[in-house]
């Protein structure tokens, strides 16, 4: 009995530390609500670009507005709960998770930017490159996230490279490359961590 109860006791101890592991301040509504818009998007493309293989400095310009909004509503939602509600122990969390999750983006932006101004015949394999360093981010912070946000990461990586197949020919720029990728992939993020924290809330953590 004396072995049970500490093994026991040593399991509720790592549940304990996994769970102070894990970003709070991210919110689940605020995630899915940038899958939705990129959905949004999608479904617009055809209209807002006639013809992106013609035009692919307009296709990277409206994505990019996209993916800016997404960050921003996210960061001025992370923020607010940053300063008003979280510990400080979570705070910590959520600055460790941005500095490690920052390079992905940062690199992500920089080859953009090369391609639109030095390489627009790469264009095409945008939509899968960044969804692989998108993927690279989520799997490097895993540990910062709740378990299932692993498959999340995988996720992202494999539309990546279904984008890059499908990037040649009539599909390239196709919109079902977004919605694949960052539609789908924020919904599947938001459900993850909805799940995750109602059962945080239902064990009182």
């Amino acid at each position: 009995m004396r072995l049970d109860d500490a093994l026991s006791d040593l399991q509720a101890i790592q549940d304990q530390l996994r769970r102070t592991r894990v970003v709070t301040c991210y919110r689940s509504a605020t995630v899915g609500a940038s899958g939705a818009l990129a959905l949004g998007v999608a479904w617009f493309q055809p209209i807002v670009i006639e013809n992106p293989v013609s035009s692919p400095v307009e296709y990277v310009l409206v994505w990019s507005l996209v993916a800016a909004l997404s960050l921003l509503a996210i960061a001025v939602d992370t923020s607010s709960r940053y300063w008003t509600k979280v510990s400080a122990l979570a705070r910590a969390q959520t600055r460790a998770t941005v500095i490690e999750f920052a390079p992905c983006v940062i690199a992500g932006g920089l080859l953009t930017l090369v391609i639109v101004f030095h390489g627009l015949k790469f264009a095409p394999l945008l939509p899968a490159l960044w969804s692989i360093f998108f993927s690279m981010g989520l799997l490097t912070t895993r540990h910062r996230w709740p378990p299932m946000a692993m498959w999340v990461g995988i996720y992202y990586l494999l539309a990546g490279l279904i984008c890059a197949r499908y990037a040649v020919g009539p599909q390239a720029f196709a919109p079902w490359m977004m919605a694949l990728t960052f539609g789908c992939g924020q919904l599947m993020a938001a459900a993850v961590l909805h799940v995750y924290q109602e059962n945080c809330r239902a064990k009182g953590t």
